[in-house]
C-alpha cells in the first residue's frame, strides 16, 4: 500500500501551478496600474478644464452688465471654451475607447487562460486514465482482485477532488458577477447624486434668470425717471431762453457803448505805439551808425598794420597784388553796409505803411462788425426760434432711439442668459459623461489619497484667485471712485470759474454804466443781485441734481458688482462640495472593490488547504 500510494502523487500532477497564478495576479495588478494612471491624468484634464470653465463662466456673468466690447469678448471666450470642450470630449472618446481595449483584450487573456486550464485538465484526465489503467494491469498481475478495489476507491477519490474544484471554480465567478452587480449598483448610485447635484444647478440657473428679469424691471422704472427729469430739463431750458433774451438784448446795447470806448482807446493807443516805435527807431539807428563807424575804424587800423607786416615779412613779393585785393574787398564791405542800409530804410517804410493799412483795416472792421451785429441779432431770433422746433423733434427722435436700443439690449441679455443655459446643460450632459467613464476606471484605483490632496490644493487655489480677484474689484472701485471725485471737482471748479467770468463781465458792464444817471445805476445793481442770485441758485440745483444722480449710479454699479461676485464664490463653494463628495464616493467604493477581491483570494485560500488537509497534496487554485 505504501509503494502504491507514492505512485498516486506521481500520477495526479497539481491542476494549476503557482508560478501560473502569480503570472495572473501580476496581470491583474499591471491592469490595475494602467487604469489609475489613466484615471489620474484624466482627473488631472478634468480639473484644468474645470478651471477654465469656471473663469470663462465668471467673465460671463460680469460681462452682462458690461458695455458691447465686453461682450464681444465674450463671444470669444465661448468660442474658445467650445473649442476646448471639443478637444476635451475627443480626449474623452480617446481614452474610452482604450480603456474598453484594454478590458477586451484583458477578457480574451481571460478566456485564453481559462481554455489553456480546460485543455491542461482533459490532458491531464487523459493521462491519468491511461495510467490508471495501466497501473490496473499491473495490479492485476501483481496482487489480483484486491488492488482492483483499491483503484477504484482511488478512481472516486480523484473523481471526487476533480468535481470539488470545478464547483469552487463555479463559486469564484459567481463572486466576481456579483461583485460586479454591486460595482454597477454602486455606479447607478453614483450617477442619481450626479443628477440631482445637476437639478440643483438648473435650479440656480433659473433663480439667476429671474434676477435678470427683475434687474430689467428696475432698469425700465429708471428709464421712466429719466424721461421725468428730461421733461423738467426742457422746462428749465425754455426759462433759460427767455432770460438768455432779456440778456442778450441788454448786452448788445451795452456792446455797442464798449465797442465805441474801445475805438477811442485803440486809436490812442495806436498812435502812441507809432510815436514811441519811430523814436526807438531813430535811437537804434544813431546807435548802429555809431558801431558802425568805430568798426570800420578798427578795421582800417588793423589793414594798415597788416600791410606794413606785410612789406616787411615779404618784402616786395606779391604785395601790390595783395594790396589791391584787400583794397577791393574793403570796397565791397562798404557797399554792403550801404546796401543793409538802405533795405532797412526801406522796410521801416512798407512796416509802416503796412500799419496805416492794418488800422485802415480794423476801422472798416469794426464798422462792419457793428452793422452785422444788428443783423446777427436779428438773425439770431428767428434761428432760436427755428432750432427750438427742431431740439422738439430731435427730442422725440433721440427719445425713441432710446427706446429702441433699451428692448435691443433687453432682447441681447435674454439672449446671452438663453445660450449661457444651453451651454450648461450641454456641458453638464459632457460632464456626466465623463464622470461615467471616469468611474469605472476609478474602481481599480488604489492610490487615491493623492488625488484628493491635489483637489484639495485646486479648490485652495481657486479660492486664492477668487479673493484676488475681488482684492482687483475693490482696486478698480477705489481707483474709479478717485477718478470721479476729481472729475466732478474739475466741475466745480469750471463752473466757478464761469461764475467769476460772468461776475466781472457784469461788473464790467456795472462801471461802463456809472457815467449814467442814478436811477439808471440803482436799476442796474438790482439786475446785478438778481443775476447773481440766479446764478447761484442755478449752480447749487444743478449741482445737487448731478451728485445724486452721480450716487444713484454709484450704488447700482456697486451693488451689481457685489451680487456677481457674491454668485461666483457660491459656485464655486459648490463646485468645491461636489469634488469632494465625488472623491469621498470614490473612495468608498474603491475600498469596497478591494475588501471584495481580498475576500475572494482569501476564500481560496482556506478552499486550498482544506484540499491539502484532505488529499495530503500541494495545490494552487486560480
Amino acid at each position: 500500500m505504501a509503494e502504491f500510494s507514492g505512485s498516486i502523487q506521481d500520477i495526479v500532477p497539481n491542476r494549476v501551478s503557482e508560478e501560473q497564478m502569480v503570472e495572473y495576479l501580476l496581470s491583474w495588478e499591471q491592469e490595475e496600474n494602467r487604469y489609475a494612471e489613466n484615471a489620474v491624468s484624466q482627473k488631472s484634464a478634468r480639473q484644468k478644464e474645470a478651471l477654465g470653465e469656471c473663469q470663462s463662466k465668471m467673465a460671463v456673468e460680469k460681462e452682462i452688465f458690461d458695455s458691447e466690447e465686453r461682450r464681444q469678448q465674450l463671444d470669444e471666450t465661448l468660442k474658445e471654451a467650445a473649442k476646448q470642450k471639443e478637444l476635451y470630449e475627443g480626449e474623452n472618446k480617446k481614452n474610452l475607447a482604450l480603456h474598453e481595449e484594454n478590458l477586451k483584450k484583458f477578457q480574451e487573456n481571460q478566456k485564453k487562460l481559462y481554455d489553456a486550464l480546460s485543455k491542461n485538465e482533459q490532458k491531464k484526465a487523459q493521462l491519468v486514465e491511461k495510467r490508471r489503467l495501466e497501473a490496473e494491469k499491473k495490479s492485476k498481475e501483481a496482487v489480483g482482485q484486491d488492488l482492483e478495489t483499491e483503484n477504484q476507491k482511488l478512481i472516486k477519490v480523484e473523481k471526487d477532488r476533480m468535481e470539488k474544484e470545478r464547483k469552487m471554480l463555479l463559486i469564484a465567478q459567481e463572486k466576481l458577477k456579483e461583485e460586479e452587480n454591486k460595482a454597477m449598483a454602486k455606479l447607478r448610485t453614483f450617477q442619481e447624486g450626479v443628477k440631482n447635484v445637476q437639478e440643483r444647478t438648473i435650479a440656480t440657473q433659473q433663480s439667476e434668470v429671474e434676477k435678470a428679469a427683475k434687474k430689467l424691471a428696475e432698469h425700465e422704472r429708471y428709464l421712466a425717471k429719466l424721461k421725468e427729469n428730461e421733461a423738467v430739463y426742457i422746462r428749465e431750458q425754455e426759462e433759460k431762453k427767455k432770460r438768455a433774451d432779456q440778456e442778450l438784448a441788454e448786452r448788445s446795447r451795452q456792446s455797442k457803448e464798449n465797442e465805441q470806448a474801445f475805438d477811442k482807446e485803440t486809436t490812442d493807443h495806436i498812435f502812441a505805439r507809432r510815436e514811441e516805435q519811430q523814436r526807438k527807431r531813430v535811437q537804434e539807428e544813431e546807435a548802429r551808425e555809431a558801431i558802425e563807424s568805430e568798426a570800420a575804424n578798427l578795421e582800417l587800423e588793423k589793414i594798415i598794420e597788416s600791410k606794413a607786416l606785410h612789406k616787411k615779412e615779404l618784402s616786395q613779393i606779391l604785395l601790390d597784388e595783395k594790396l589791391k585785393l584787400e583794397e577791393e574787398k574793403r570796397k565791397q564791405a562798404e557797399e554792403a553796409k550801404l546796401q543793409f542800409k538802405i533795405q532797412r530804410e526801406d522796410a521801416a517804410k512798407s512796416r509802416m505803411e503796412q500799419e496805416k493799412d492794418i488800422y485802415v483795416r480794423e476801422k472798416s472792421n469794426r464798422l462792419e462788425k457793428l452793422s452785422k451785429l444788428q443783423n446777427d441779432w436779428n438773425r439770431y431770433i428767428e434761428e432760436l426760434n427755428e432750432r427750438e422746433a427742431e431740439k422738439s423733434l430731435r427730442d422725440v427722435e433721440k427719445f425713441q432711439m432710446f427706446e429702441e436700443k433699451r428692448k435691443e439690449e433687453e432682447k441681447r441679455t435674454f439672449e446671452i442668459a438663453e445660450k449661457r443655459k444651453e451651454q450648461q446643460q450641454k456641458r453638464q450632459r459632457e460632464e456626466e459623461q465623463a464622470l461615467l467613464s471616469a468611474q469605472r476606471e476609478m474602481n481599480l484605483q488604489e492610490n487615491k489619497k493623492v488625488g484628493v490632496q491635489r483637489s484639495l490644493e485646486e479648490a485652495q487655489r481657486l479660492l486664492a484667485l477668487q479673493e484676488e480677484h475681488l482684492k482687483h474689484e475693490q482696486k478698480f472701485k477705489e481707483e474709479a471712485k478717485k477718478n470721479r471725485q476729481e472729475k466732478l471737482k474739475e466741475r466745480e471748479e469750471a463752473e466757478r470759474l464761469r461764475l467769476e467770468n460772468e461776475r466781472q463781465k457784469i461788473l464790467d458792464a456795472e462801471r461802463s454804466k456809472k457815467e449814467s444817471t442814478s436811477e439808471t445805476a440803482q436799476s442796474n445793481q438790482e439786475f446785478l443781485d438778481q443775476q447773481t442770485k440766479r446764478l447761484k441758485e442755478k449752480t447749487q440745483r444743478d449741482g445737487k441734481k448731478e451728485r445724486q444722480l452721480h450716487e444713484e449710479r454709484q450704488q447700482e454699479e456697486e451693488n451689481k458688482r457685489l451680487e456677481a461676485a457674491r454668485k461666483r464664490k457660491e459656485q464655486l463653494l459648490l463646485h468645491q462640495n461636489n469634488i469632494q463628495e465625488t472623491q469621498e464616493l470614490e473612495q468608498k467604493m474603491l475600498m469596497q472593490s478591494l475588501k471584495n477581491r481580498n475576500e475572494i483570494i482569501g476564500e481560496w485560500d482556506q478552499q486550498v488547504e482544506v484540499y491539502e488537509d484532505s488529499t495530503g497534496s500541494k495545490c494552487s487554485i486560480l
